[in-house]
């Protein structure tokens, strides 16, 4: 997942925007939505307009974000963990720490989660990106 500020001049500062992808899956899915606080509020969409589900979750001090990702009524919750990347390097599946990971030697290099001003470019797909 990619998720960074809104930065054009008419933007809510608190905005956020972004997208994920599956590994091995073509389509791409767009989200949007606030920073307030610790708290994470976005609405994802397949195509840009209609609404496919919601993420509510909490950031973590080491910059990691934890909640539930519903569907648009807000049923079926499903947690979701996402954690800080590292540019450069591929990080472990969670509850594997220190164990090195297989990646495609063709996948970019994964981002940095440190907040970083709004021209800071977001890169990869598999992890998330915050800015303030």
């Amino acid at each position: 997942m990619k998720l960074g500020a809104k930065t054009g001049l008419d933007e809510d500062p608190s905005g956020v925007h972004g997208e994920y992808q599956f590994v091995g899956k073509p389509a791409v899915i767009l989200v949007a939505g606030d920073r307030d606080g610790t708290t994470l509020e976005i609405e994802e969409s397949n195509d840009g307009t209609h609404i496919t589900g919601n993420w509510i979750g909490q950031f973590a001090p080491d910059g990691s974000v934890s909640g539930e990702r519903m569907n648009p009524d807000d049923s079926d919750p499903q947690p979701f963990e996402l954690r800080p990347a590292v540019p450069g390097k591929t990080l472990p599946a969670a509850g594997a720490a220190g164990a090195a990971s297989a990646a495609p030697k063709k996948s970019p290099p994964a981002p940095s989660l440190e907040p970083a001003p709004p021209k800071n470019s977001v890169g990869g797909t598999s992890n998330v990106i915050i800015g303030e």
